[in-house]
């Protein structure tokens, strides 16, 4: 169980933890109870409240709300409990309770005070406080009971709100006792006694004695019920309500407030310097935020800076709307003439915008700042990470050819030129010689012992290079080889760096899926991830990953191994704020859950939650990608109007297909035909499916590697088995002795995923030549292994097909038990 209060000053990543936790699947046992308090309930603006905070815990709850289809399967129950001020009565009874009186002998004095309160249970307890220590309710020790001074209380002036109680509570105390409260409010709900000390001692409050003593100002707070001691540490406080705190920091006349801010944040600047920044920075540059306007000249690009680190680091946490706003104000903090006298500054900070603009789907606005950054950078090395940005955007918003032919320009500048044409069959075939034959004369522990990359120049290549690797596996097949290869040779040449691990990765992909060479494969993505380790190179585990297991690792072990490790590497993906190659491995895991009979109940689920996310972070490559295969879950639950249509739903086939299409896409193409022929082939419609199996034909070349080409060999052959069932299409044989030789080789290297299609399809030939016995025994065989290997599916169509087999045979009570399995 968890409980949180006070979440109205939640940020909105902590809001997103506890929405995953919440709605997790797999945390069957979870109770979460979360309070905050209204927007109208706060009455002023505290330092931590804003609009946005509101806003954040609206969408928050709304999100929750509005989840019906968990609620309805009973995996989530949500209950909301808005408790509202008492009643007349019931505040009565409070007051009866507090002052240990009849409730008949303490009405008089609970309508007095109701018009005030209107039943707040602090306001009222306040009220009371205030009335005794004014001696307006007195205790008369020898009756042992409260008296009130009517007359008094007629004439007493309460004032109309909580906070304002509290403020005049506070204009009681002490100067001394107030400019600590004060001081302390402007450091936060929480706050320490060292930054305390420090804040006053900056402000020259000290006594006559010499050093100012801070604890009995303090006890006093205390014993006044403003703060009391943290958990945390003896020396930590926190303030016991967040009115008191607003009323607190309300207290403070407005400049005054950017005066205190800004006297906290340097201090706390003082204590970060030397120290990690990443564990201040926040704090630190939030407070010379609000005390900027008192800053000038050199100062404000001191906090200019601050806000750019502050923003990078939230870039890094995959914060992007915190990192935004810092950015933004950077950007204010900056002089008129800012790319003329603080060039380096500038740079740094136009990129990072950029990056931050792309992240949340303001595509204007980063084109705006790169073309800042193009129209003032003094040399193209200056321009590069602008040019970095730029491809990821066009590969992220899916305009793939225009990620490929920025790539290119950039590396014919870098000398790394690659044809514009498409290379022949025959250049391909002499670049991978050339790599294969350098490569020869490496053995692991040669490859492990090359030096370290120090050539920046190439270094850059390669990124260019690895950028555009995912590009070219979607839309330029005759790329991709092409480029792996040069980065290959490049990193023999020049040595090796954290792209290393991805370089080995794709080489282990094409040499799985374009030359059939799976254990050599096996051998360089093994090679990918110690290079990972090596390098602590976390930016690169989504892409190492996952092309090892989408396109390698299967071909040698279970599929549904592979599932874990995608998880994995998308948390840390996001972690590390490699965004766009995240939902990449989101993709695959998606892919790869349905292709290995996972339970679509939950993974209809998972992904679209997963797609939903794409959306949100205007990863439309991604999203076009991983569209067909939710779709084909929904279709199989029969959760669309019609199953062998793509219309509807969550996508439309023609407006998805022209998307692609538009950037390129063959892989979101490819994948379209492929649900199609899987769906086609289940509700028995072969003829369409052997047409989509037809237009895809060449998927070993588009979807290289990918377990999409085993399961199109697989639907292929069963479709064109089903067609020669039903004497429509004798001319299918030849396809299906093809797709059957094919699945024989596969079944050898990849027993645990091919051996069950390999038998099933045997079986049905069997069946076709009318031997009853062999195919009766192959079905069994097939069966056996689906179930072993985990894949269901597979075992529910040999059942089918059995069944069908057999009642065509006229063994009725046979058909009906494979039915029944």
């Amino acid at each position: 169980a968890m409980v949180l209060e006070e979440m109205q000053f939640a940020d909105a990543a902590s809001l997103d933890i506890i929405n995953t936790l919440v709605t997790d699947p797999e945390l069957n046992f979870f109770l979460f109870v979360g309070c905050y308090c209204p927007q109208h309930d706060t009455e002023n603006a505290s330092p931590e409240i804003s609009d946005r905070s509101f806003q954040q815990l609206s969408g928050f709850a709304a999100s929750l709300a509005n989840m019906e289809v968990l609620e309805q399967e009973d995996k989530l129950i949500i209950t909301q409990i808005h408790t509202g001020s008492l009643d007349i009565e019931s505040m009565n009874c409070l007051v009866s309770d507090v002052l240990r009186m009849p409730k008949r002998l303490t009405k008089s004095l609970t309508s007095k005070l109701y018009p005030k309160t209107q039943g707040n249970i602090q306001f009222t307890e306040e009220c009371l406080k205030l009335l005794a220590q004014d001696n307006i309710l007195t205790f008369e020790a020898d009756l042992l009971r409260w008296r009130w001074n009517t007359d008094g209380l007629k004439n007493y002036t309460i004032a109309d709100t909580m906070v304002g109680l509290i403020t005049d509570k506070i204009a009681k105390l002490s100067e001394e006792v107030q400019e600590v409260l004060k001081i302390s409010a402007c450091i936060g709900f929480d706050f320490d006694q060292a930054t305390l000390e420090q804040v006053l001692s900056k402000k020259h409050i000290e006594n006559a004695g010499g050093r100012f003593d801070l604890c009995p100002l303090l006890n006093v707070l205390e014993r006044e019920g403003f703060i009391e001691a943290s958990n945390l540490s003896q020396c930590h406080y926190v303030f016991t309500h967040h009115r008191i705190h607003i009323a607190a920091y309300t207290s403070v006349h407005r400049r005054e407030q950017s005066k205190m801010h800004l006297s906290i944040g340097e201090v706390l600047w003082q204590k970060m310097v030397g120290t990690e920044p990443k564990n201040m920075i926040f704090t630190v540059v939030d407070h010379m935020n609000k005390g900027s306007n008192l800053l000038r000249d050199e100062r404000l690009l001191d906090l200019a800076l601050l806000n750019i680190q502050a923003g990078e680091e939230s870039i890094a946490k995959s914060a992007f709307i915190p990192a935004l706003d810092y950015l933004r104000k950077a950007n204010k903090l900056l002089p008129v003439n800012h790319w003329e006298d603080h060039y380096d500054l500038s740079l740094r900070l136009y990129n990072s915008l950029a990056v931050a603009e792309q992240c949340t789907g303001h595509i204007g606005e980063m084109d705006s700042h790169l073309s800042q950054v193009f129209n003032h950078a003094r040399s193209f090395q200056d321009k590069l990470r602008a040019y970095k940005i730029r491809i990821q955007a066009y590969g992220a918003q899916d305009q793939l050819q225009e990620a490929v032919d920025t790539g290119l320009d950039v590396l014919l500048q870098l000398g790394q030129p690659f044809p514009r044409s498409t290379p022949s069959k025959w250049d391909i075939e002499k670049d991978y010689l050339r790599t294969r034959g350098a490569l020869l004369r490496k053995n692991d522990t040669a490859l492990k012992n090359l030096a370290v990359m120090e050539d920046g120049t190439i270094l850059d290549a390669m990124q260019i290079m690895g950028s555009l690797v995912w590009y070219g596996y979607l839309s330029h097949r005759e790329l991709l080889p092409m480029l792996v290869f040069r980065m290959v040779r490049l990193t023999l040449r020049y040595g090796l760096s954290d792209i290393s691990a991805y370089v080995f990765a794709m080489y282990g992909m094409i040499l799985c899926g374009k030359m059939g060479n799976h254990k050599g494969g096996k051998r360089f993505a093994d090679l990918s991830f110690y290079f990972l380790g090596r390098f602590s190179a976390r930016e690169w585990v989504a892409r190492v990953n996952g092309s090892c297991y989408y396109c390698v690792r299967h071909w040698r072990e279970p599929l549904h191994k592979s599932l874990e490790p995608l998880l994995y590497s998308y948390r840390v993906g996001q972690e590390a704020g490699d965004i766009e190659n995240a939902f990449f491995v989101a993709h695959c895991y998606c892919c790869h859950a349905f292709q290995s009979g996972q339970s679509l109940v939950d993974l209809e689920e998972k992904t679209g939650e997963f797609c939903f996310d794409m959306e949100q972070n205007h990863q439309t490559t991604a999203l076009c990608n991983t569209l067909p295969v939710w779709q084909i879950m929904l279709n199989l639950m029969s959760q669309s109007g019609d199953p062998l249509k793509f219309d509807g739903g969550v996508m439309d086939e023609n407006e998805t297909i022209n998307t692609a299409l538009t950037g390129n896409n063959r892989h979101c193409v490819y994948i379209i035909c492929f649900c199609r022929m899987v769906l086609s082939y289940l509700f028995g419609s072969y003829e369409v499916a052997l047409d989509m199996a037809g237009k895809i034909r060449d998927i070993d070349k588009v979807m290289m590697g990918s377990f999409f080409t085993c399961d199109h060999v697989f639907y292929s052959g069963l479709s064109a088995c089903a067609m020669m069932f039903t004497g429509r299409n004798r001319l299918c044989g030849k396809l299906a002795n093809a797709a059957q030789k094919k699945l024989k080789k596969l079944a050898v290297t990849s027993v645990g995923n091919c051996l069950q299609k390999y038998l099933l399809l045997k079986a049905e030939l069997a069946a076709l030549e009318g031997k009853r016995i062999v195919a009766h025994r192959y079905y069994d065989k097939a069966i056996e292994a689906a179930l072993k290997n985990g894949f269901v599916q597979d075992a529910a169509i040999a059942n089918e097909r059995a069944s069908i087999y057999l009642k065509q045979c006229g063994d009725l009570s046979a058909s009906s038990r494979y039915l029944s399995s």
